[in-house]
C-alpha cells in the first residue's frame, strides 16, 4: 500500500497524520444510554478508560493510530481496512487494543471503524 512507510522496523498508518474519528463513532462510544448493555463499549472507555468527552477520545485514538504498528488486513469495494495493535492510553488507564481504520478509495484519510480491547496474549 503506497504512502506508508517504516519507522523503528515496523509498518506505519497510512497517512495517520490525517486519521480521524466521525462523530458519529464518538458518539457512539461514549454514550449513556447503551453504558450498562451486555459489551458495552461504553463501559470501556467511560468507565475502565475515564474518557468522558468526544475531544480527548477522538485524540487518544488517533494518536494510538501513529504510535503502533498497522496491519493491512483487507481490500473492499470502499478501501482499505488496516487493524492497529497497541497501548490504548485514558485519562485512568491504558489497556491493549485494537482499532481498525478504513481508507476509502476517493479518499487519503485513514477514518476509525471499531476499537477493542485485545484479549492477553494480544489476539
Amino acid at each position: 500500500m503506497g504512502g506508508s512507510h517504516r519507522a523503528g522496523g515496523w509498518r506505519r498508518l497510512p497517512n495517520s497524520a490525517l486519521a480521524w474519528v466521525p462523530d458519529a463513532k464518538l458518539d457512539y462510544y461514549l454514550d449513556d444510554a447503551r453504558r450498562h448493555a451486555p459489551n458495552s463499549k461504553v463501559g470501556l472507555f467511560r468507565d475502565v478508560l475515564g474518557f468522558s468527552d468526544r475531544q480527548s477520545l477522538s485524540a487518544a485514538l488517533v494518536r494510538h493510530a501513529q504510535a503502533h504498528p498497522a496491519v493491512e488486513y483487507a481490500m473492499t469495494s470502499w478501501g482499505v481496512l488496516w487493524n492497529v495493535d497497541g497501548l490504548l492510553e485514558g485519562p485512568t488507564r491504558a489497556i491493549q487494543m485494537r482499532t481498525a481504520w478504513m481508507i476509502d478509495h476517493d479518499s487519503r484519510r485513514p477514518r476509525n471503524t471499531t476499537a477493542y480491547p485485545l484479549a492477553r496474549g494480544g489476539r
